[in-house]
């Protein structure tokens, strides 16, 4: 099992959230997992916020603040390395895992037993003796749940949910279809000199491309952020420089 901190290192990572993430233990299998336990964890501090008979400042707004830290950090994680790992088992559980979190999303934002407890708040924010930010923090909340459907009825909730699933899917295959056509470019380079001004370690990452492509007489360049950023930032080859710039656009 892979739902406890002591077999998920994403999972022990995001109960510290101040602390480092151990990317080199996180293994694409600890995802979901981790994500099931974010929000249960969050979900059942929502159901003691909602449960709550005399709502304040306190108990409502700065207990919702921390209801789903470990989620906020885990999902980072994912975000992050989603964006840049292009193998096939991350490219298979994104999908599931954009759909989980965009229904625990819909969950929250459309929960009317909570907005229940900051219009209690809201409506009471002038005799509340709140302090400017905590008066801001009121305001946006109850403002951000309006804006993602609290005030909506049943069928028009129902709507959001699925447009929401919809745009969640699409924004996917739009990520991974990008990702696609990045691993698809090649820039290949004859000369060494060509590359002059270049950091080592990229010229050496461009080389071991090219061997494993299989002409290990060149040097390879990819879309790969860290070595565009070599060559924009330290080429001193301007046309290879502009060449590599206007792809990296578009």
């Amino acid at each position: 099992m892979l739902n406890s901190p002591e077999n998920n290192p994403l999972i022990k990572a995001a109960q510290d959230c101040h602390g480092q993430i151990p990317f080199d233990k996180i293994k694409t299998e600890h995802f979901m997992p981790a994500l099931d336990w974010a929000i249960e964890t969050a979900k059942a501090r929502y159901e003691a916020i909602k449960a709550v008979r005399k709502p304040s400042f306190e108990n409502i707004m700065v207990a919702m603040e921390g209801a789903d830290a470990e989620l906020s950090v885990i999902s980072s994680v994912f975000s992050n390395l989603s964006s840049v790992m292009s193998n096939a088992e991350m490219k298979k559980i994104e999908a599931s895992f954009s759909k989980k979190l965009t229904k625990y999303s819909s969950d929250i934002s459309l929960d009317a037993d909570l907005f229940a407890q900051i219009k209690v708040l809201h409506d009471q924010k002038d005799v509340l003796n709140l302090a400017a930010d905590q008066k801001k923090l009121l305001n946006d909340s109850y403002k951000s749940f309006v804006r993602r459907g609290a005030e909506l009825g049943d069928l028009n909730k129902t709507r959001l949910r699925e447009i929401s699933e919809t745009l969640s899917g699409l924004s996917v295959d739009f990520r991974q279809n990008i990702m696609k056509t990045d691993d698809a470019f090649e820039y290949w380079v004859d000369d060494l000199n060509d590359l002059k001004g270049m950091p080592q370690d990229n010229i050496d990452i461009a080389k071991e491309a090219a061997k494993d492509a299989g002409q290990g007489d060149k040097y390879l360049i990819s879309l790969d952020a860290s070595q565009v950023m070599a060559v924009l930032s330290y080429a001193e080859d301007r046309k290879f420089r502009e060449d590599i710039s206007r792809t990296w656009d578009g």
